[in-house]
């Protein structure tokens, strides 16, 4: 082995750094994974709104450890497998990168127990096909292990939607009140990424208290309640609710708020009313003679006195839904409300509820549609938002 010298080692270095300074700009200016997924949005999109009640309803559910496993169980069970409309479960467990490992995504394999963080996915995947064996073929689970860094997991996430048709994707999410950025949990990046580049509707799941009512009896039934003011992301929120609904035992409210100076401004926001009115409509007459099931109605002048009366409903239920953003004329005022926000991806009102000390113990499902980027008549993201979200996630 020949020696290297001082002037060779000199020279070996100035070349590895002008190779650095050279190759990392055009690497990232040509390899941009968020334009790759990007380019998903304008096609194959799914949501639950335009998915049959009768038809195989598909879910992605993200997976960070075993605490977040009872809280899914019960939020499925929730979604009434039947015959006619049986849940398709894709299970996904996320791992971090570590060490030299590929980035990967592949079907769980039980039999192969030694891999990284394996035995924590053996017991979540046992818990999931547990509760399958439990609904005699009406609940099929798929799982998968995702080794990424957390800034690629949405990567993968969005594939297997698209690959499988799903059209919805529920992400458990940590709460964050006054943490310092540095404490920030880093499944946060996902959110942000999965808000910006999903194909079909994302479930934010809060969960404060599932966990302990989480069963696998098929009689098990929690309390649920949905908020609904109005836009695409409550009406995703409410298409959900139909399907809670039609569970024999199902135990829901629809909450619908008026404000009563709730104007007009355009067309866009008149044909986004009518969409809302109709189909509160059609769950009233489907759903509402349902002793199980109850339609309120709360005419409020502004935010402060919405909450007011929400504060109302304290220990009544255990499952709050809402949509992540309303429609612009109603009472949620996001340009002057998200800067204060503890967690401004769950939106405007999901952060008051899951911030609120009187709903400590309830468990919230934000519902986020991001809907067909062409399309001019939706609740669009305002371009100040889209930015922060990348911004965030990069």
């Amino acid at each position: 082995m020949q020696e290297v010298d001082g002037q060779a080692l000199a020279v070996l270095i100035a070349f590895e750094m002008v190779l650095t300074a050279v190759l990392v700009p055009w690497i990232d200016k040509f390899y941009n994974p968020h334009a790759k997924v990007g380019a998903w949005n304008g096609e194959f999109r799914m949501f639950l709104l335009t998915t049959p009640r009768d038809f195989e309803l598909r879910v992605i559910c993200c997976i960070c450890d075993g605490d977040n496993v009872p809280g899914i169980i019960s939020l499925l069970q929730e979604l009434n497998p039947s015959e006619a409309s049986p849940i398709q479960v894709h299970a996904v467990h996320l791992n971090e990168l570590s060490g030299h490992a590929a980035p990967e995504i592949i079907p769980y394999n039980k039999n192969i127990i030694r891999r990284v963080g394996s035995m924590g996915s053996y017991r979540i995947m046992q818990a999931l096909e547990n509760f399958s064996d439990n609904y005699d073929g009406l609940v099929s689970v798929r799982t998968y292990s995702v080794v990424a860094t957390y800034k690629s997991m949405h990567e993968y996430i969005c594939q297997l939607a698209l690959q499988e048709f799903i059209p919805l994707v529920i992400i458990p999410f940590q709460l964050n009140p006054h943490a310092n950025p540095s404490q920030r949990s880093p499944m946060l990046s996902v959110n942000r990424n999965m808000q910006a580049y999903s194909p079909c509707t994302l479930g934010f799941f809060v969960d404060k208290g599932m966990t302990r009512i989480g069963q696998l009896q098929k009689e098990a039934s929690i309390r649920i309640a949905i908020i609904f003011i109005g836009g695409e992301d409550d009406r995703e929120a409410l298409a959900l609710g139909f399907r809670m609904a039609g569970r024999p035992n199902a135990a829901v409210t629809l909450i619908r708020v008026v404000a009563i100076n709730d104007e007009v401004e355009c067309l866009e926001d008149e044909v986004d009313k009518k969409q809302d009115g109709g189909l509160i409509e059609q769950f009233r007459v489907e759903y509402t003679r349902k002793e199980s099931v109850t339609y309120q109605e709360l005419l409020v002048e502004n935010a402060e006195q919405m909450m007011h009366q929400l504060r109302c409903s304290e220990g009544v239920y255990n499952l709050i839904i809402v949509g992540r953003k309303q429609r612009r004329t109603s009472l949620m005022s996001e340009d002057t409300m998200l800067e204060w926000s503890d967690n401004p991806e769950l939106g405007v009102l999901g952060d008051l509820i899951t911030s609120a000390e009187f709903f400590a113990s309830v468990s919230v499902l934000v519902m986020q549609h991001l809907g067909d980027v062409h399309s001019n008549v939706r609740n669009q993201q305002s371009e100040d938002e889209a930015m922060y979200l990348l911004k965030e996630a990069s």
